[in-house]
């Protein structure tokens, strides 16, 4: 007999879309808004950024067959690990324990809500 858990109720191609889709819509935000705006520092600028990876989540939590918000989760945690990578690339020092978490809580966060925004659209569209 077989046991499901919960690695069954991911859909890896639609947490790559979310993640891509995360990641360009970011890309657009800060070349189209928030360079020319001056503002790529901040809390406009995280707010931009949360906002991009939200809807990442959403696409991922929309694409995926079975749990909306776990699959928007882990699209969002994607998003953070590959910023996590670039900004060590980029800019080590300034990495800290604290901005680390704070990335990763924000992406969270933002996965969290855009997975349960593609759980309610689910729902309403079942009905």
């Amino acid at each position: 007999m077989y046991q499901q858990d919960w690695l069954d109720e991911l859909g890896w191609g639609a947490i790559a879309l979310g993640v891509l889709v995360g990641l360009l819509l970011q890309m657009a935000a800060t070349f189209a808004v928030l360079q020319p705006s001056g503002q790529t520092i901040g809390l406009p600028a995280v707010v931009v950024v949360q906002a991009c990876i939200g809807l990442g989540a959403l696409v991922a939590g929309l694409r995926a067959h079975r749990a909306p918000l776990l699959n928007g989760l882990l699209a969002a945690l994607g998003c953070a690990l590959i910023a996590l990578a670039l900004t060590a690339l980029r800019a080590p020092d300034q990495l800290s324990a604290l901005s680390i978490l704070f990335l990763f809580a924000a992406c969270g966060l933002a996965g969290v809500i855009g997975g349960w925004a593609a759980r309610i659209v689910r729902q309403r569209r079942a009905r």
